[in-house]
């Protein structure tokens, strides 16, 4: 751990951009009972920890907490971590999203902006879920915020040309008088191609109606939306919180897949497979073997090292059928 910390961390994700070569991120408790952030580098065979740094504009006295939701590095000694400062000494507390960068052996913390319409009476709210940097250079991290009116937006910052850049994420058209969404994951093929997922709900009459899935594509510099559809045997309350997207993969440009899962007709839950093709975004329901077919089940994660090759894992869920459990 890092010289000044007194115990309790955690690391909360982890690359490695070549072999022996890795980086992790996370937080610890220092002297103070405050969580600072940390990063863990392995090279020539041993891992090392610093605390990481923050933008020189937060207030590192009081009570104060330093997470992180990402790293990536494109290549090793250059890499790229999300970080949120959490400041506990005011009400309600505030969170500052940050970029932490390393580049010629050092790590640097840098301030990232907010989209226009954000709220600074909601900074509590601001979260990055997602984070993808397919070259030097050129990253988009994603998450939420909270707009003006108090409804929360996707949040869509990128790195291009050294500066970072926030974008409000578009919503699928809606007749309600609000929606909200929120961004959880993203993959980027290759610089100005991503697809990252999410969920949106609408509100109408102050009443907030059910979740459905988005799937949010980059492509010619501009972001587009798609609410994900669904499986033939689909049942009609699918378009509720009765369909979830877990993760997405991008084996090349245009070539994207979603996972996750949805109820069907007979009110089982199945293994959702989203597939982007020309453009378009098309539904199947996932496999499953013979003894598993009328069982639950879902997809969580998934890999996609080329263009029409992936590999998903996910559960069955165990029921009592014909004496088998």
């Amino acid at each position: 751990m890092p010289a000044n910390a007194v115990g309790a961390n955690s690391l909360s994700d982890i690359t490695c951009p070549t072999v022996g070569s890795c980086v992790a991120v996370g937080d610890y408790r220092d002297a103070n009972l405050n969580l600072d952030g940390q990063i863990e580098t392995l090279a020539d065979g041993t891992w090392t920890a610093i605390e990481a740094p923050v933008p020189g504009d937060v207030p590192t006295t009081g009570s104060f907490g330093v997470s992180f939701n990402g790293v990536t590095c494109p290549a090793p000694g250059s890499c790229v971590a999300v970080g949120a400062f959490n400041n506990f000494a005011v009400t309600p507390f505030q969170t500052q999203l940050f970029v932490d960068s390393l580049s010629d052996g050092t790590w640097t913390a840098t301030d990232v902006p907010l989209p226009e319409n954000a709220s600074v009476s909601y900074y509590d709210s601001d979260e990055w879920n997602g984070l993808a940097c397919p070259v030097l250079g050129s990253c988009v991290a994603i998450g939420q915020y909270v707009d003006t009116s108090g409804q929360t937006d996707g949040l869509v910052e990128t790195l291009s040309d050294g500066t970072w850049s926030a974008s409000e994420a578009p919503v699928p058209p809606s007749t309600a008088t609000s929606q909200d969404l929120s961004l959880d994951s993203i993959a980027c093929p290759g610089a100005g191609s991503c697809a990252a997922i999410g969920e949106y709900w609408t509100v109408t009459d102050g009443l907030e109606g059910p979740g459905e899935g988005v799937i949010e594509t980059l492509s010619g510099g501009v972001w587009t939306d798609t609410v994900a559809p669904v499986p033939a045997n689909a049942s009609g309350a699918t378009v509720g919180d009765l369909l979830s997207l877990q993760g997405v993969a991008c084996g090349a440009a245009g070539s994207c897949i979603v996972v996750g899962d949805y109820l069907d007709t007979t009110g089982q839950t199945d293994g959702l497979i989203e597939t982007q093709s020309d453009g378009t975004w098309s539904a199947a329901q996932a496999p499953l073997s013979g003894d598993a077919s009328d069982r639950p089940s879902d997809l969580q994660a998934l890999s996609c090292p080329a263009a029409g090759s992936c590999t998903a894992v996910g559960s069955v869920m165990p029921t009592t059928t014909a004496g088998r459990c």
